[in-house]
Parts: structure tokens; C-alpha cells; sequence
């Protein structure tokens, strides 16, 4: 990866670039929102890009609801779409697979 990524790399003393960070409204997955919010999740993302890459565009961070469980980037718009259903399914996740609450054998 580092070979692709090295000629985006922000140079030494260079100005990293701006990335404004967007949540839209959660509806049913407000808890999501307020945990990316709480704990920085999608603000912090944006701040290593930012302070690691050189970005020809002004770009944003977007958390939304999307109908699916997905994070993208949409060139057409410069945006980084982090999908508030993802958060839901990756918060099942770990609830079944790691805490093994979906363990129906026990």
C-alpha cells in the first residue's frame, strides 16, 4: 500500500489540507451518531488524512444513512461517506462474533 500511497504523501512543512466533517441525521441510528461523535471517530479519520496526505480537492467526510451497510468515496462529490448503517452492523458484530452472544450452542 505504501508504494500506491507514497506520491500523495504530505511533504515536510507543507499545509495539510481542510476536511470538513458532516453528520446528517441518524434516525434510527442516533446511537451510532452520538457514539462516531463521542468518541471521535470520524472527525479523528479525517484529521490523518489530512495531516498525511496532500488532497487535490477539497474533500469531506459525510456520516449518513445510506439504506445499506457501506462506506465509500463518491469522486463525483469529493466526499468519504460513512454509512450509519455500518456502524449498526459492526456493533452486531461484535455483540455475536466476539462477545459470542450469537452462540446458540451454549
Amino acid at each position: 500500500w505504501m508504494s500506491l500511497l507514497e506520491p500523495h504523501l504530505l511533504e515536510d512543512g507543507a499545509k495539510p489540507s481542510k476536511i470538513k466533517v458532516i453528520y446528517e441525521d441518524a434516525g434510527e441510528y442516533d446511537n451510532v451518531a452520538e457514539a462516531l461523535k463521542a468518541y471521535g471517530i470520524i472527525d479523528y479519520a479525517a484529521e490523518v488524512v489530512s495531516q498525511s496526505f496532500a488532497l487535490p480537492r477539497p474533500v469531506t467526510f459525510r456520516a449518513t444513512q445510506c439504506g445499506e451497510p457501506n462506506a465509500f468515496y463518491s469522486p463525483s462529490d469529493g466526499e468519504v461517506i460513512y454509512c450509519y448503517e455500518l456502524g449498526e452492523y459492526m456493533y452486531a458484530m461484535y455483540l455475536y462474533d466476539i462477545m459470542s452472544w450469537g452462540d446458540t450452542a451454549n
